[in-house]
């Protein structure tokens, strides 16, 4: 019960209502400019999902691995069923070098768009690379607490 009452996943909450309220203004009073709040929402939902599912879910859920991979899995599934059309969400959480580099790279470009849609070598390597991100916070955080236990055992 202590997952439902943490401050993060209330936060997760309330920005999922503000994107929904989004999304209602805009059908029934089109033209609205709500463009601000609804980019907020959607980039401080899988930071606020990641962060409390690190701390709160059980032993095999708690790092930033399986959350990323999640996250980037929903994210493909929204792109596939035709609801980022544009590819706006995979572009707005595509801040890395490396995805960018491989888009507008000429040789490997056609594998990972066809006729600016994904394909699905496209999902896989956002995905992989989003996974790859994780395990890469997730090794940071291995080091500095093992670094911080090996520090206090040695003033002990």
């Amino acid at each position: 019960m202590i997952f439902v009452h943490s401050k993060r996943f209330i936060v997760f909450l309330t920005s999922v209502a503000i994107y929904v309220g989004c999304l209602l203004i805009l059908r029934f009073f089109p033209g609205t400019n709500v463009l601000f709040p609804a980019i907020l929402s959607i980039l401080v939902m899988p930071t606020a999902l990641i962060l409390t599912g690190a701390k709160y879910a059980p032993k095999p859920f708690n790092n930033f691995t399986t959350w990323f991979g999640v996250v980037f899995i929903g994210i493909c599934i929204l792109n596939a069923i035709g609801q980022d059309d544009k590819n706006l969400l995979i572009s707005l959480l595509s801040f890395d070098v490396v995805f960018s580099s491989l888009v507008y790279n000429d040789t490997i470009r056609p594998y990972i768009f066809n006729e600016e849609q994904f394909t699905l070598i496209g999902y896989f390597i956002r995905v992989g690379l989003g996974m790859i991100y994780g395990a890469v916070i997730d090794l940071i955080k291995y080091v500095s607490i093992s670094t911080k236990k090996h520090n206090v055992s040695k003033s002990l």
